[in-house]
Protein backbone atom coordinates (compact mmCIF):
# COMPACT_ATOMS: atom_id res chain seq x y z
CA UNK A 1 0.00 0.00 0.00
CA UNK A 2 2.53 2.13 0.88
CA UNK A 3 4.12 1.80 -2.60
CA UNK A 4 0.31 2.33 -4.29
CA UNK A 5 0.70 5.43 -2.16
CA UNK A 6 3.87 7.02 -3.74
CA UNK A 7 3.08 5.86 -7.10
CA UNK A 8 -0.21 8.02 -6.85
CA UNK A 9 1.53 10.95 -5.60
CA UNK A 10 3.93 10.93 -8.22
CA UNK A 11 0.91 10.51 -10.86
CA UNK A 12 -0.80 13.67 -9.04
CA UNK A 13 2.84 15.24 -9.19
CA UNK A 14 3.33 14.75 -13.17
CA UNK A 15 -0.22 16.14 -13.67
CA UNK A 16 0.34 19.34 -12.00
CA UNK A 17 3.32 19.73 -13.42
CA UNK A 18 2.36 19.11 -17.11
CA UNK A 19 -1.16 20.77 -16.11
CA UNK A 20 -0.68 23.66 -14.01
CA UNK A 21 -3.19 25.00 -11.54
CA UNK A 22 -5.98 23.11 -12.36
CA UNK A 23 -4.38 19.36 -11.56
CA UNK A 24 -3.65 20.89 -8.19
CA UNK A 25 -7.24 22.42 -7.40
CA UNK A 26 -8.82 18.71 -8.46
CA UNK A 27 -6.15 16.95 -5.96
CA UNK A 28 -6.98 19.66 -2.87
CA UNK A 29 -10.65 18.62 -3.99
CA UNK A 30 -10.40 15.01 -2.47
CA UNK A 31 -10.50 15.18 0.98
CA UNK A 32 -13.40 18.38 0.55
CA UNK A 33 -16.00 15.80 -0.93
CA UNK A 34 -19.35 15.95 0.36
CA UNK A 35 -19.35 12.37 2.16
CA UNK A 36 -22.67 11.27 0.83
CA UNK A 37 -21.24 11.84 -2.57
CA UNK A 38 -18.24 9.86 -1.33
CA UNK A 39 -19.94 7.00 0.06
CA UNK A 40 -22.29 6.52 -3.10
CA UNK A 41 -19.13 6.32 -5.43
CA UNK A 42 -17.88 3.54 -3.76
CA UNK A 43 -21.04 2.31 -3.09
CA UNK A 44 -22.06 2.43 -6.61
CA UNK A 45 -18.79 2.94 -8.94
CA UNK A 46 -16.90 0.12 -10.83
CA UNK A 47 -14.63 2.41 -12.13
CA UNK A 48 -11.05 2.25 -10.42
CA UNK A 49 -10.04 6.01 -11.75
CA UNK A 50 -13.04 7.22 -9.79
CA UNK A 51 -13.19 4.98 -6.49
CA UNK A 52 -9.59 5.08 -5.80
CA UNK A 53 -8.63 8.67 -5.30
CA UNK A 54 -11.38 8.69 -3.07
CA UNK A 55 -9.90 5.62 -1.41
CA UNK A 56 -6.49 6.96 -1.16
CA UNK A 57 -7.39 10.27 0.33
CA UNK A 58 -9.16 8.68 3.12
CA UNK A 59 -6.15 6.45 4.03
CA UNK A 60 -3.85 9.41 4.32
CA UNK A 61 -3.24 9.86 8.40
CA UNK A 62 -3.86 13.61 8.25
CA UNK A 63 -7.39 13.07 6.64
CA UNK A 64 -9.06 12.11 9.63
CA UNK A 65 -11.63 14.82 9.64
CA UNK A 66 -12.44 13.53 6.07
CA UNK A 67 -13.09 9.99 7.75
CA UNK A 68 -14.86 11.44 10.21
CA UNK A 69 -17.43 13.09 8.05
CA UNK A 70 -17.16 9.56 6.32
CA UNK A 71 -18.42 7.70 9.01
CA UNK A 72 -20.82 9.67 9.72
CA UNK A 73 -22.70 9.18 6.10
CA UNK A 74 -22.55 5.74 7.77
CA UNK A 75 -19.39 4.92 4.85
CA UNK A 76 -18.49 2.17 6.87
CA UNK A 77 -20.83 0.00 6.18
CA UNK A 78 -20.22 0.06 2.92
CA UNK A 79 -16.64 -0.59 3.29
CA UNK A 80 -17.87 -3.91 5.38
CA UNK A 81 -20.19 -5.20 2.37
CA UNK A 82 -17.78 -4.16 -0.15
CA UNK A 83 -14.70 -5.73 0.98
CA UNK A 84 -16.48 -8.66 2.37
CA UNK A 85 -18.73 -9.34 -0.54
CA UNK A 86 -17.00 -11.37 -3.08
CA UNK A 87 -18.46 -9.43 -6.72
CA UNK A 88 -15.96 -7.54 -8.68
CA UNK A 89 -15.54 -4.10 -7.38
CA UNK A 90 -14.03 -3.33 -10.61
CA UNK A 91 -14.85 -3.48 -14.31
CA UNK A 92 -15.35 -0.59 -15.83
CA UNK A 93 -12.13 0.23 -18.14
CA UNK A 94 -13.27 3.00 -19.99
CA UNK A 95 -11.11 6.31 -20.47
CA UNK A 96 -11.14 9.18 -22.67
CA UNK A 97 -7.77 9.88 -24.42
CA UNK A 98 -8.05 12.74 -27.10
CA UNK A 99 -11.78 12.56 -27.64
CA UNK A 100 -11.48 8.51 -28.70
CA UNK A 101 -12.88 6.18 -25.48
CA UNK A 102 -10.15 3.55 -25.20
CA UNK A 103 -9.24 0.53 -22.52
CA UNK A 104 -7.12 2.12 -20.18
CA UNK A 105 -4.87 -0.23 -18.21
CA UNK A 106 -6.25 -2.84 -14.97
CA UNK A 107 -3.42 -1.99 -12.91
CA UNK A 108 0.07 -0.90 -12.30
CA UNK A 109 3.82 -3.25 -11.98
CA UNK A 110 4.22 -4.60 -8.11
CA UNK A 111 6.22 -5.78 -6.82
CA UNK A 112 7.77 -7.70 -9.83
CA UNK A 113 8.01 -6.90 -13.58
CA UNK A 114 6.55 -10.07 -14.46
CA UNK A 115 2.68 -9.23 -13.97
CA UNK A 116 0.38 -6.18 -12.97
CA UNK A 117 -1.65 -5.97 -9.59
CA UNK A 118 -4.99 -5.68 -10.82
CA UNK A 119 -6.97 -2.57 -9.56
CA UNK A 120 -9.44 -5.39 -8.46
CA UNK A 121 -6.69 -5.71 -5.36
CA UNK A 122 -5.46 -2.43 -5.26
CA UNK A 123 -9.54 -1.20 -4.55
CA UNK A 124 -10.16 -4.13 -2.00
CA UNK A 125 -6.66 -3.72 -0.29
CA UNK A 126 -7.68 -0.54 0.03
CA UNK A 127 -10.95 -0.31 1.09
CA UNK A 128 -9.71 -2.44 4.16
CA UNK A 129 -6.69 -0.18 5.17
CA UNK A 130 -9.52 2.46 5.60
CA UNK A 131 -11.60 0.43 7.52
CA UNK A 132 -8.63 0.06 9.50
CA UNK A 133 -7.63 3.41 10.05
CA UNK A 134 -11.72 3.85 10.76
CA UNK A 135 -11.84 0.83 13.71
CA UNK A 136 -8.23 2.41 15.16
CA UNK A 137 -10.13 5.86 15.49
CA UNK A 138 -12.94 4.79 17.22
CA UNK A 139 -15.38 5.73 14.31
CA UNK A 140 -17.08 2.47 13.55
CA UNK A 141 -19.69 2.73 16.20
CA UNK A 142 -23.27 1.72 14.15
CA UNK A 143 -22.42 -2.53 15.21
CA UNK A 144 -23.82 -4.34 18.34
CA UNK A 145 -21.66 -6.81 19.71
CA UNK A 146 -22.71 -9.78 17.89
CA UNK A 147 -22.36 -8.11 14.00
CA UNK A 148 -18.77 -7.03 15.57
CA UNK A 149 -17.82 -10.60 16.60
CA UNK A 150 -19.32 -11.64 12.63
CA UNK A 151 -16.95 -8.71 11.41
CA UNK A 152 -13.85 -9.77 13.41
CA UNK A 153 -14.67 -13.62 12.10
CA UNK A 154 -15.36 -13.04 8.94
CA UNK A 155 -12.59 -10.84 8.38
CA UNK A 156 -10.00 -13.52 9.77
CA UNK A 157 -11.95 -15.46 7.23
CA UNK A 158 -10.44 -13.35 4.43
CA UNK A 159 -6.85 -13.18 5.66
CA UNK A 160 -6.67 -16.92 6.29
CA UNK A 161 -7.50 -17.93 2.93
CA UNK A 162 -4.76 -19.97 1.97
CA UNK A 163 -3.04 -19.62 -1.63
CA UNK A 164 -4.41 -21.25 -4.41
CA UNK A 165 -1.79 -23.36 -4.77
CA UNK A 166 -1.58 -25.15 -1.12
CA UNK A 167 -5.12 -25.00 -0.04
CA UNK A 168 -4.60 -28.54 1.47
CA UNK A 169 -1.66 -27.22 3.42
CA UNK A 170 -2.83 -24.46 5.58
CA UNK A 171 -2.57 -26.31 8.84
CA UNK A 172 -5.71 -24.61 10.59
CA UNK A 173 -5.40 -21.77 9.56
CA UNK A 174 -8.80 -20.85 8.19
CA UNK A 175 -11.44 -20.49 10.74
CA UNK A 176 -13.42 -24.08 12.30
CA UNK A 177 -16.68 -24.04 10.97
CA UNK A 178 -19.44 -25.71 13.18
CA UNK A 179 -22.28 -26.64 10.50
CA UNK A 180 -21.88 -28.91 8.03
CA UNK A 181 -23.24 -27.18 5.39
CA UNK A 182 -19.90 -24.78 5.71
CA UNK A 183 -18.11 -27.84 5.40
CA UNK A 184 -19.55 -29.07 2.31
CA UNK A 185 -19.47 -25.46 0.95
CA UNK A 186 -15.70 -25.26 1.63
CA UNK A 187 -14.90 -28.50 -0.31
CA UNK A 188 -17.25 -27.61 -3.62
CA UNK A 189 -14.99 -24.34 -3.24
CA UNK A 190 -12.05 -26.16 -2.78
CA UNK A 191 -13.15 -28.38 -5.60
CA UNK A 192 -13.87 -25.25 -8.14
CA UNK A 193 -10.69 -23.86 -7.13
CA UNK A 194 -8.53 -26.72 -8.15
CA UNK A 195 -10.14 -27.02 -11.24
CA UNK A 196 -10.08 -23.16 -12.19
CA UNK A 197 -5.91 -23.62 -11.04
CA UNK A 198 -5.77 -26.50 -13.59
CA UNK A 199 -6.83 -24.62 -16.61
CA UNK A 200 -4.90 -21.06 -15.25
CA UNK A 201 -1.05 -20.81 -16.55
CA UNK A 202 1.78 -20.44 -14.06
CA UNK A 203 1.67 -16.29 -15.02
CA UNK A 204 -1.90 -16.42 -13.71
CA UNK A 205 -1.30 -18.47 -10.81
CA UNK A 206 1.59 -16.13 -9.51
CA UNK A 207 -0.49 -12.70 -10.25
CA UNK A 208 -3.39 -14.83 -8.18
CA UNK A 209 -0.85 -15.38 -5.41
CA UNK A 210 0.02 -11.63 -5.43
CA UNK A 211 -3.38 -10.47 -5.33
CA UNK A 212 -4.50 -12.93 -2.61
CA UNK A 213 -1.68 -12.01 -0.51
CA UNK A 214 -2.25 -8.07 -0.47
CA UNK A 215 -5.68 -9.04 0.35
CA UNK A 216 -4.85 -11.04 3.21
CA UNK A 217 -2.29 -9.04 4.45
CA UNK A 218 -5.03 -6.26 4.93
CA UNK A 219 -7.99 -8.46 6.42
CA UNK A 220 -5.75 -9.35 9.16
CA UNK A 221 -4.32 -6.04 9.62
CA UNK A 222 -8.13 -4.84 9.56
CA UNK A 223 -9.58 -7.88 11.73
CA UNK A 224 -6.72 -7.19 14.42
CA UNK A 225 -7.67 -3.17 14.63
CA UNK A 226 -11.17 -5.02 15.38
CA UNK A 227 -10.34 -7.03 18.06
CA UNK A 228 -8.64 -4.39 19.75
CA UNK A 229 -11.95 -1.68 19.39
CA UNK A 230 -14.90 -3.97 20.21
CA UNK A 231 -14.07 -5.80 23.87
CA UNK A 232 -17.73 -7.40 24.10
CA UNK A 233 -16.63 -9.50 20.85
CA UNK A 234 -13.11 -10.45 22.13
CA UNK A 235 -14.50 -13.50 23.98
CA UNK A 236 -16.43 -15.04 20.67
CA UNK A 237 -13.32 -13.98 18.68
CA UNK A 238 -10.71 -15.94 20.73
CA UNK A 239 -13.29 -18.81 20.86
CA UNK A 240 -13.37 -18.69 16.79
CA UNK A 241 -9.34 -18.88 16.39
CA UNK A 242 -8.15 -15.31 16.72
CA UNK A 243 -5.10 -16.07 18.00
CA UNK A 244 -4.62 -19.34 16.04
CA UNK A 245 -4.96 -16.88 12.94
CA UNK A 246 -2.67 -14.68 14.11
CA UNK A 247 0.09 -17.44 14.67
CA UNK A 248 -0.50 -18.73 11.43
CA UNK A 249 -0.70 -15.30 9.77
CA UNK A 250 2.81 -14.86 11.06
CA UNK A 251 4.41 -17.77 10.34
CA UNK A 252 3.06 -17.56 6.56
CA UNK A 253 4.39 -14.07 6.67
CA UNK A 254 7.89 -15.34 7.66
CA UNK A 255 7.56 -17.75 5.38
CA UNK A 256 7.04 -15.73 2.38
CA UNK A 257 9.57 -13.30 3.23
CA UNK A 258 12.15 -15.62 3.89
CA UNK A 259 12.32 -15.86 0.26
CA UNK A 260 13.70 -12.08 -0.59
CA UNK A 261 16.88 -13.45 -1.44
CA UNK A 262 15.28 -15.19 -3.84
CA UNK A 263 14.49 -14.22 -8.13
CA UNK A 264 11.42 -11.75 -7.22
CA UNK A 265 10.19 -11.68 -10.53
CA UNK A 266 9.37 -15.10 -10.68
CA UNK A 267 8.30 -15.49 -6.92
CA UNK A 268 5.59 -13.14 -7.19
CA UNK A 269 5.55 -12.36 -3.84
CA UNK A 270 4.55 -9.12 -2.04
CA UNK A 271 6.28 -9.86 1.48
CA UNK A 272 8.81 -10.93 -0.83
CA UNK A 273 9.61 -7.99 -2.69
CA UNK A 274 8.59 -5.19 -0.51
CA UNK A 275 10.61 -4.70 2.98
CA UNK A 276 8.24 -2.35 4.30
CA UNK A 277 5.18 -4.43 3.67
CA UNK A 278 7.00 -7.07 4.99
CA UNK A 279 7.75 -5.59 8.37
CA UNK A 280 4.37 -3.88 8.40
CA UNK A 281 3.16 -7.56 8.34
CA UNK A 282 5.26 -8.97 10.91
CA UNK A 283 4.71 -5.88 13.60
CA UNK A 284 0.90 -6.73 12.87
CA UNK A 285 1.20 -9.99 13.95
CA UNK A 286 3.07 -9.85 17.20
CA UNK A 287 0.99 -7.09 18.23
CA UNK A 288 -1.85 -8.83 17.74
CA UNK A 289 -0.24 -11.71 19.61
CA UNK A 290 0.84 -9.80 22.49
CA UNK A 291 -2.35 -8.15 22.76
CA UNK A 292 -3.88 -11.86 22.98
CA UNK A 293 -1.48 -12.49 26.10
CA UNK A 294 -3.20 -8.78 27.81
CA UNK A 295 -7.14 -10.36 27.50
CA UNK A 296 -8.54 -12.12 30.28
CA UNK A 297 -11.25 -14.47 30.00
CA UNK A 298 -13.57 -12.49 29.98
CA UNK A 299 -12.10 -10.87 26.68
CA UNK A 300 -10.96 -7.67 28.55
CA UNK A 301 -7.68 -6.20 28.65
CA UNK A 302 -5.86 -4.25 31.52
CA UNK A 303 -3.23 -1.89 31.62
CA UNK A 304 -2.92 -1.05 35.59
CA UNK A 305 -0.43 -2.79 37.54
CA UNK A 306 2.71 -3.01 35.12
CA UNK A 307 4.53 -1.96 38.70
CA UNK A 308 6.50 0.54 36.89
CA UNK A 309 5.00 3.53 38.52
CA UNK A 310 1.59 5.01 36.95
CA UNK A 311 0.53 8.77 35.78
CA UNK A 312 2.67 11.84 36.12
CA UNK A 313 5.84 9.80 37.32
CA UNK A 314 5.81 7.00 34.56
CA UNK A 315 5.59 9.86 31.86
CA UNK A 316 8.51 11.83 33.46
CA UNK A 317 10.66 8.61 33.78
CA UNK A 318 10.08 7.73 30.07
CA UNK A 319 11.43 11.11 29.33
CA UNK A 320 14.02 11.34 31.63
CA UNK A 321 14.81 8.20 29.51
CA UNK A 322 14.50 9.26 26.06
CA UNK A 323 17.63 11.07 25.76
CA UNK A 324 19.83 8.20 27.39
CA UNK A 325 20.50 5.03 28.62
CA UNK A 326 16.75 3.85 30.45
CA UNK A 327 16.59 3.55 34.20
CA UNK A 328 15.71 -0.04 35.47
CA UNK A 329 16.08 1.05 39.00
CA UNK A 330 12.48 0.54 40.51
CA UNK A 331 11.06 -1.87 37.73
CA UNK A 332 9.67 -4.87 39.71
CA UNK A 333 11.25 -8.79 38.69
CA UNK A 334 9.68 -11.24 37.13
CA UNK A 335 8.84 -13.04 40.37
CA UNK A 336 7.29 -9.48 41.56
CA UNK A 337 5.34 -8.34 38.34
CA UNK A 338 2.08 -7.85 39.34
CA UNK A 339 0.26 -8.02 35.72
CA UNK A 340 -1.70 -10.94 34.99
CA UNK A 341 0.08 -12.14 31.44
CA UNK A 342 -2.19 -14.98 30.36
CA UNK A 343 0.49 -16.86 28.62
CA UNK A 344 -0.57 -20.63 28.58
CA UNK A 345 -2.66 -20.21 25.16
CA UNK A 346 0.70 -18.73 23.55
CA UNK A 347 2.51 -21.56 24.86
CA UNK A 348 -0.35 -24.05 23.76
CA UNK A 349 -0.21 -22.69 20.04
CA UNK A 350 3.72 -22.37 19.97
CA UNK A 351 4.10 -18.83 19.70
CA UNK A 352 7.85 -18.45 20.63
CA UNK A 353 9.38 -20.06 17.77
CA UNK A 354 7.81 -17.36 15.58
CA UNK A 355 8.79 -14.28 17.88
CA UNK A 356 12.02 -15.53 18.06
CA UNK A 357 12.09 -15.31 13.72
CA UNK A 358 9.79 -12.54 14.13
CA UNK A 359 12.66 -10.77 16.25
CA UNK A 360 15.48 -11.77 14.09
CA UNK A 361 13.28 -10.19 10.78
CA UNK A 362 12.59 -7.34 11.99
CA UNK A 363 15.89 -7.08 13.14
CA UNK A 364 17.21 -7.36 9.69
CA UNK A 365 15.27 -4.80 7.95
CA UNK A 366 15.77 -2.29 10.49
CA UNK A 367 19.73 -2.90 9.73
CA UNK A 368 18.63 -3.00 6.32
CA UNK A 369 17.53 0.37 5.84
CA UNK A 370 21.19 1.78 7.96
CA UNK A 371 22.99 -0.22 5.06
CA UNK A 372 20.56 1.49 2.07
CA UNK A 373 22.03 3.49 -0.38
CA UNK A 374 20.38 5.67 -3.15
CA UNK A 375 21.58 5.66 -6.60
CA UNK A 376 19.96 8.62 -8.34
CA UNK A 377 19.08 7.01 -12.27
CA UNK A 378 21.50 8.32 -14.68
CA UNK A 379 21.20 11.66 -16.87
CA UNK A 380 19.80 11.03 -19.97
CA UNK A 381 21.70 12.72 -22.92
CA UNK A 382 19.88 15.56 -23.78
CA UNK A 383 19.11 16.80 -27.30
CA UNK A 384 21.68 19.01 -28.64
CA UNK A 385 20.17 22.24 -29.45
CA UNK A 386 19.42 23.92 -32.46
CA UNK A 387 21.73 26.70 -33.71
CA UNK A 388 20.40 30.34 -34.65
CA UNK A 389 16.84 31.07 -34.08
CA UNK A 390 16.30 28.39 -32.02
CA UNK A 391 19.57 29.60 -29.50
CA UNK A 392 18.69 33.02 -29.52
CA UNK A 393 14.35 32.40 -28.83
CA UNK A 394 16.12 30.33 -25.73
CA UNK A 395 17.96 32.92 -24.64
CA UNK A 396 15.03 35.54 -24.90
CA UNK A 397 12.87 33.40 -22.44
CA UNK A 398 11.89 34.72 -19.32
CA UNK A 399 12.21 33.61 -16.00
CA UNK A 400 9.05 32.10 -15.29
CA UNK A 401 8.82 30.50 -18.64
CA UNK A 402 12.23 29.18 -18.22
CA UNK A 403 10.63 27.71 -15.21
CA UNK A 404 8.46 25.63 -16.83
CA UNK A 405 10.03 24.07 -19.46
CA UNK A 406 12.46 22.84 -16.38
CA UNK A 407 9.15 21.08 -14.85
CA UNK A 408 8.51 20.11 -18.01
CA UNK A 409 11.60 18.23 -18.91
CA UNK A 410 11.67 17.27 -15.12
CA UNK A 411 8.02 15.81 -15.37
CA UNK A 412 9.54 13.74 -18.48
CA UNK A 413 12.88 12.78 -16.96
CA UNK A 414 10.46 11.38 -14.43
CA UNK A 415 7.84 9.49 -16.34
CA UNK A 416 10.76 7.79 -18.85
CA UNK A 417 11.99 6.36 -15.33
CA UNK A 418 12.70 2.54 -15.54
CA UNK A 419 10.89 0.15 -13.15
CA UNK A 420 14.18 -0.96 -11.21
CA UNK A 421 14.60 2.81 -10.75
CA UNK A 422 11.51 3.32 -9.73
CA UNK A 423 11.38 0.90 -7.67
CA UNK A 424 15.07 2.46 -5.64
CA UNK A 425 12.75 5.85 -5.32
CA UNK A 426 10.07 4.19 -3.74
CA UNK A 427 12.82 2.48 -1.27
CA UNK A 428 14.67 5.75 -0.62
CA UNK A 429 10.96 7.61 -0.15
CA UNK A 430 10.46 5.12 2.84
CA UNK A 431 13.75 4.43 4.24
CA UNK A 432 13.88 8.46 4.52
CA UNK A 433 10.68 8.40 6.58
CA UNK A 434 10.47 6.97 10.65
CA UNK A 435 8.30 3.82 9.44
CA UNK A 436 10.67 1.50 9.19
CA UNK A 437 12.29 2.48 12.69
CA UNK A 438 8.96 2.96 14.18
CA UNK A 439 7.72 -0.82 12.74
CA UNK A 440 11.01 -2.48 13.97
CA UNK A 441 10.70 -1.22 17.39
CA UNK A 442 7.47 -2.46 18.16
CA UNK A 443 8.18 -5.68 16.69
CA UNK A 444 11.19 -6.22 19.01
CA UNK A 445 10.43 -4.29 22.14
CA UNK A 446 7.09 -6.77 22.08
CA UNK A 447 8.67 -9.94 20.17
CA UNK A 448 10.98 -9.72 23.15
CA UNK A 449 8.80 -8.72 26.38
CA UNK A 450 7.00 -11.87 25.20
CA UNK A 451 9.76 -14.37 24.66
CA UNK A 452 11.08 -13.28 28.28
CA UNK A 453 7.93 -13.96 29.66
CA UNK A 454 7.52 -17.38 28.11
CA UNK A 455 10.83 -18.02 28.91
CA UNK A 456 9.99 -17.66 32.81
CA UNK A 457 6.91 -19.60 32.42
CA UNK A 458 9.44 -23.22 31.55
CA UNK A 459 9.32 -22.27 28.01
CA UNK A 460 13.42 -23.42 28.06
CA UNK A 461 15.71 -22.14 24.66
CA UNK A 462 13.13 -19.91 23.33
CA UNK A 463 15.34 -16.89 23.67
CA UNK A 464 16.66 -14.78 20.56
CA UNK A 465 20.48 -16.02 19.47
CA UNK A 466 23.10 -14.72 21.68
CA UNK A 467 24.59 -12.55 18.81
CA UNK A 468 21.25 -10.59 18.26
CA UNK A 469 21.06 -10.19 21.90
CA UNK A 470 24.77 -7.99 21.63
CA UNK A 471 24.11 -6.08 18.62
CA UNK A 472 20.75 -4.94 20.13
CA UNK A 473 22.59 -4.14 23.22
CA UNK A 474 25.22 -1.93 21.60
CA UNK A 475 22.31 -0.38 19.68
CA UNK A 476 22.74 3.52 20.79
CA UNK A 477 20.36 4.75 18.85
CA UNK A 478 17.35 3.02 21.34
CA UNK A 479 18.17 3.29 24.71
CA UNK A 480 15.06 1.31 24.92
CA UNK A 481 16.19 -1.23 22.42
CA UNK A 482 19.63 -0.93 24.09
CA UNK A 483 18.46 -1.71 27.66
CA UNK A 484 15.94 -5.09 26.44
CA UNK A 485 19.28 -6.57 24.64
CA UNK A 486 21.01 -5.93 27.84
CA UNK A 487 18.73 -7.38 29.97
CA UNK A 488 18.13 -10.27 28.09
CA UNK A 489 21.68 -10.57 27.69
CA UNK A 490 22.12 -10.73 31.39
CA UNK A 491 19.34 -13.50 31.80
CA UNK A 492 21.22 -16.26 29.34
CA UNK A 493 24.35 -15.78 30.32
CA UNK A 494 26.22 -15.04 33.62
CA UNK A 495 27.68 -11.69 31.99
CA UNK A 496 28.93 -9.60 34.81
CA UNK A 497 29.53 -6.72 32.31
CA UNK A 498 25.36 -7.42 30.75
CA UNK A 499 24.50 -7.71 34.65
CA UNK A 500 25.79 -4.42 35.62
CA UNK A 501 24.78 -2.22 32.30
CA UNK A 502 21.22 -3.74 32.91
CA UNK A 503 21.21 -1.84 36.35
CA UNK A 504 19.17 -4.46 37.76
CA UNK A 505 19.58 -8.48 38.57
CA UNK A 506 18.64 -10.64 35.69
CA UNK A 507 15.19 -11.29 36.36
CA UNK A 508 13.93 -8.12 35.26
CA UNK A 509 10.81 -7.20 33.41
CA UNK A 510 10.81 -6.07 30.05
CA UNK A 511 7.46 -5.26 30.23
CA UNK A 512 7.70 -3.40 32.99
CA UNK A 513 9.92 -0.98 31.98
CA UNK A 514 8.50 2.77 32.05
CA UNK A 515 8.53 2.91 28.13
CA UNK A 516 7.28 -0.07 27.48
CA UNK A 517 4.02 0.71 29.42
CA UNK A 518 4.20 3.73 27.06
CA UNK A 519 4.19 2.03 24.48
CA UNK A 520 1.13 -0.17 25.65
CA UNK A 521 -0.47 2.83 26.31
CA UNK A 522 -0.74 4.46 22.84
CA UNK A 523 -0.87 1.16 20.99
CA UNK A 524 -3.48 -0.54 23.29
CA UNK A 525 -6.16 1.83 24.93
CA UNK A 526 -9.61 2.19 24.77
CA UNK A 527 -11.48 5.12 23.16
CA UNK A 528 -14.09 7.20 24.82
CA UNK A 529 -17.61 6.77 22.73
CA UNK A 530 -18.14 10.10 22.26
CA UNK A 531 -15.11 12.44 22.13
CA UNK A 532 -12.53 9.66 20.98
CA UNK A 533 -10.33 10.23 23.76
CA UNK A 534 -7.75 7.61 24.58
CA UNK A 535 -7.32 5.81 27.77
CA UNK A 536 -3.96 6.49 29.16
CA UNK A 537 -2.06 7.50 32.97
CA UNK A 538 -4.53 10.45 33.00
CA UNK A 539 -7.47 9.02 32.06
CA UNK A 540 -9.52 6.45 33.26
CA UNK A 541 -12.32 4.80 30.89
CA UNK A 542 -15.66 3.50 32.78
CA UNK A 543 -18.12 1.60 31.12
CA UNK A 544 -22.05 2.16 31.24
CA UNK A 545 -23.32 0.28 33.55
CA UNK A 546 -26.41 -0.79 31.57
CA UNK A 547 -24.59 -2.85 28.51
CA UNK A 548 -21.03 -2.73 29.39
CA UNK A 549 -20.31 -2.03 25.51
CA UNK A 550 -19.45 1.48 25.67
CA UNK A 551 -16.58 3.77 28.04
CA UNK A 552 -16.42 7.53 28.29
CA UNK A 553 -14.24 9.50 29.94
CA UNK A 554 -16.48 11.45 31.95
CA UNK A 555 -19.87 12.12 33.14
CA UNK A 556 -20.29 14.94 30.46
CA UNK A 557 -19.15 12.46 27.29
CA UNK A 558 -21.42 10.28 28.77
CA UNK A 559 -24.49 12.50 29.01
CA UNK A 560 -24.37 13.73 25.72
CA UNK A 561 -23.64 10.30 24.07
CA UNK A 562 -27.43 9.36 26.02
CA UNK A 563 -29.11 11.62 24.44
CA UNK A 564 -26.86 11.39 20.73
CA UNK A 565 -28.42 8.05 21.00
CA UNK A 566 -26.89 5.64 23.05
CA UNK A 567 -30.25 5.72 24.72
CA UNK A 568 -31.76 3.86 21.87
CA UNK A 569 -29.62 1.49 21.86
CA UNK A 570 -28.56 0.31 24.82
CA UNK A 571 -30.97 -2.43 25.98
CA UNK A 572 -30.23 -3.95 22.82
CA UNK A 573 -26.49 -3.73 23.27
CA UNK A 574 -27.24 -5.46 26.75
CA UNK A 575 -29.19 -8.32 25.25
CA UNK A 576 -26.30 -8.69 22.22
CA UNK A 577 -23.55 -8.95 24.60
CA UNK A 578 -25.83 -11.08 26.84
CA UNK A 579 -26.22 -13.30 23.69
CA UNK A 580 -22.48 -13.56 22.85
CA UNK A 581 -21.29 -14.27 26.93
CA UNK A 582 -24.23 -17.25 26.51
CA UNK A 583 -22.73 -18.41 23.47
Amino acid sequence: MQYREVAWAQQLYFQRLLHGPAAEVTERSYPNYPATAMREIIRQSEHPHNVEPLLLTLRRPQNSATRKRFAEAAGELVLIEKVLNASPLATDFKMAVHGRIVDAADGILYPTQSCNTKYETWLRTEMLDVLRMMLEEGLVKSLVPEMQAKLIADLLQLSCKPPQSSKSSSNGASLQESSSSSVEQQEEEDAADTEQDSSNGDSAGSNEQQDDELVRLYAFSAAYAAFKRFPAARAVAMRAGFLQAAAAHLAAVLEQGSSSSGSSSEAGSVLATDPFERLKAITTAVEAIYFVSLCNTQGEYTLAGAGAGSGAAAATAAADASNGAVSTNGVPSLDQLQRQQHLAPLVEVGVAPLLVRAVQQAWQELQARSAFTYTPPAKKPAAKEAEGDAEQGKEEESEEQQELRAKAEEAVAAANMTFGENWQLFLKTVYDTELVPGYARAALQLGCGLLQLLAHEGVKGQLPPRELLQQLASYSQDPLLSTTGRILLAGTAADADARAAAGSDASTAIVALPQHQQLELAEFSRLCHACNKPEDAAVKLLKCSACGCVSYCCSGCQKADWKAGHKQVCKDLAASRAKLVAA
